[in-house]
């Protein structure tokens, strides 16, 4: 998810008018912080994660794949976990 889509800082360069070959100033600055842009580049892109902090925020994107390949793989008759390997979640999470 791009900054501007997260509420973070405002586009200089327009990408449809790059990808439209239009012609314009491929310029700009930005009042993000360098410390603004590393959180957000370490933090997940996904909507709703990258506002969570703490254990939330180190168990929420898990969860959130663990729903996919449980749900949505099936639905689309795809299996991704072999029934006889199965991981510990607590090494999962580093609580070990």
């Amino acid at each position: 998810m791009s900054l501007a889509k997260r509420g973070i800082g405002m586009p200089n360069v327009s990408l449809r008018s790059l990808l439209n070959s239009e012609r314009g100033d491929v310029s700009g600055k930005t009042d993000v912080t360098l410390g603004e842009y590393v959180r957000e580049i370490v933090h997940s892109g996904f909507p709703g994660i990258s506002i969570l902090t703490g254990r939330a925020f180190r168990i929420q994107p898990d969860s959130y794949l663990r729903h996919i390949i449980d749900t949505d793989f099936p639905e689309q008759g795809d299996m991704v976990r072999r029934p006889d390997f199965e991981v510990d979640d607590a090494t999962v999470q580093g609580d070990s």
